[in-house]
């Protein structure tokens, strides 16, 4: 046993960690996995016997409803038979005497039955005597009917109590049979019997609604002694062994199954039994099982599937550190890496940026030693070339400038001027941001050479508002603008081209508007640009570099906005105020 654990313990410790931790999640899967299915099938044991308890404690209820029904139609007898009409006139009937009086009473007798002929589970109500009934309502039993004799019979041996009988007919209808006893000075003389045809069927179908609309569709079978007072049962049942509870079991028919339920209530000498089918209850347990195994299952594959891939995941950046190393070690100090570690928190973030930092510090080392001092000698170079290029420029232009002027050429000279102050403007300006004023200076400079060069065939308005002159701009952006709509408007059309340049105030910001009456520009070209859908040309690139660096030197709030305004192209600087 100890070899055999020592050589499992050998083979986890040599396998691959992507190997490892495939064991690991699959045993941690599998545990969780089996865990949630004991406690889920415990939980729907409980849950079954609170369902069939629940529902046998239900189906006790309805029969105390069915039964109140019917104690109700008791109320309706007592009423009828301590009624004064029928206390007073019952008698003048008995005298079998055919005069007024006589046909008087059964009128009023008549008319009393009809008052109380309100309940709707009642079909009709008789007062029978020995040579008369007297009826309302509707299909009532012939007095020659052998129930009706039996139910007379039945009522006055019973003493003034109320009989309960079949009607014995196929509508499932039962009988309310009471004696008549005369109340007068307590004589208790029997004046008739009264009969109650009682619609049974109906009383229960109210009842069984409730179930319907839950869809238990139970059966119901109301048996008093051995006669059968109700029932819709259509099927044998045969009992199961089994036996749920002392109150309720499960039969069987075939395949299908029946939750059952007895009761014998205190009231009535009835026996209920109502059998629901069994999957109208526990068909939705069934069915939440079998969901609940499917899903457990597509749970354990894709938490299997999701913890191999993130563990993959992992074990990639492990391999490209394994690659990092063995670059470094062939002595390449520059090392490419598919993945930026720069801003990852975790330890693998942590392990690759140190490693990167030595890579780095070693190169630096080396940079050091060589090849940074041939770039300082480069660097003193260029310095030296920047320090004498413009002074010569600036002295040729003023050479240049001088002699037109000797000469009488004046538009050279006002060229020459305009092109050495925009070159000052350049040079001197070492700030990445100018105010508005300087650089409206720097642009007018350059309009100037654009106005002798094309002549009538250029136009600008100027109308900025001196408010803003304080304001910070981009160093020539307002320059390169201008130039990109001589470049794509001036050029691009035969009549008069009309530059305009304006401002607009929008509280904390403001809009440096520059709109020409060209050709136009397409929709959404600074996206276009930026997402390089369109090949920049000529000052594209310029516009593209504008608006990144407003938006680096301010926020991504502010920034270019160009528009096809149908008649020509606009352009809107949206600047904040500093």
């Amino acid at each position: 046993m100890n070899k055999i654990v020592q050589y499992i313990k050998k083979t986890l410790r040599n396998i691959s960690l992507n190997h490892k931790f495939s064991v690991i999640i699959t045993v941690s899967v599998l545990i969780c996995v089996g865990v949630t299915s004991i406690f889920s099938f415990y939980i729907f044991g409980k849950y079954n016997q609170l369902l069939y308890h629940n529902t046998s404690h239900i189906l006790e209820m309805t029969i105390v409803n069915i039964e109140n029904d019917l104690k109700q139609i008791e109320k309706i007898t007592d009423s009828i038979i301590g009624d004064s009409v029928i206390q007073t006139q019952m008698p003048i009937i008995q005298t079998k005497e055919m005069n007024i009086m006589y046909s008087e009473s059964i009128a009023n007798i008549n008319k009393t039955l009809n008052e109380y002929y309100s309940d709707e589970n009642i079909i009709s109500m008789a007062i029978y005597t020995d040579n008369l009934r007297i009826n309302c309502g509707w299909n009532f039993l012939d007095d020659k009917h052998e129930v009706i004799q039996k139910a007379i019979l039945e009522a006055k041996n019973a003493g003034g109590k109320t009989v309960w009988l079949s009607s014995g007919r196929s509508d499932s209808s039962v009988i309310c049979a009471r004696d008549i006893r005369q109340v007068k000075n307590l004589s208790l003389n029997s004046m008739g019997v009264l009969v109650v045809h009682v619609d049974l069927q109906d009383i229960l179908e109210k009842q069984l609604v409730y179930y319907q609309k839950l869809n238990y569709n139970p059966l119901i079978s109301i048996v008093s002694e051995d006669e059968v007072l109700y029932s819709n049962l259509e099927i044998d049942l045969k009992v199961k062994s089994k036996s749920l509870d002392n109150t309720y079991s499960i039969m069987k028919n075939g395949k299908s199954e029946y939750f059952v339920t007895e009761t014998q209530n205190l009231f009535l000498p009835w026996k209920y039994t109502m059998y629901i089918p069994f999957d109208s209850i526990g068909g939705s347990i069934k069915s939440l099982r079998l969901v609940m195994t499917v899903v457990l299952v597509i749970v354990m594959i894709v938490a299997f599937g999701l913890s191999i891939q993130i563990v993959s995941q992992i074990i990639k950046h492990f391999d490209t550190l394994v690659n990092k190393m063995h670059t470094f070690k062939k002595g390449n100090f520059t090392i490419d890496c598919e993945y930026d570690y720069t801003n990852r928190n975790d330890e693998l973030g942590f392990v690759h940026r140190s490693f990167d930092e030595m890579v780095n510090d070693i190169r630096q080392l080396v940079n050091d030693n060589y090849v940074k001092q041939l770039l300082i000698k480069d660097a003193h170079i260029k310095s030296l070339q920047q320090q004498i290029n413009p002074h010569f420029l600036f002295n040729i232009l003023q050479t240049v400038n001088w002699m037109a002027k000797a000469n009488n050429q004046t538009e050279i000279s006002i060229i020459v001027e305009s092109v050495g102050k925009m070159l000052r403007f350049a040079l001197d300006e070492q700030n990445n941001v100018v105010v508005l004023e300087k650089e409206l200076e720097n642009t007018q400079n350059y309009i100037v050479v654009q106005k002798i060069r094309y002549k009538d065939r250029l136009e600008t308005e100027v109308e900025v508002s001196e408010f803003l002159y304080n304001q910070k701009i981009p160093k020539m952006a307002l320059q390169a603008i201008v130039e990109n709509a001589i470049n794509h408007a001036l050029e691009n059309m035969l009549e008069t081209c009309i530059i305009k340049i304006t401002t607009e105030d929008t509280g904390d910001s403001f809009n440096l508007i520059v709109e020409d009456n060209g050709p136009g520009i397409q929709d959404n070209m600074l996206e276009k640009l930026e997402n390089k859908t369109v090949k920049p040309s000529g000052l594209g690139i310029g516009l593209t570099n504008i608006h990144k660096r407003i938006q680096l030197l301010f926020s991504d709030d502010y920034g270019l906005e160009l528009h096809n305004t149908g008649h020509g192209t606009r352009v809107i600087i949206k600047l904040p105020k500093v």
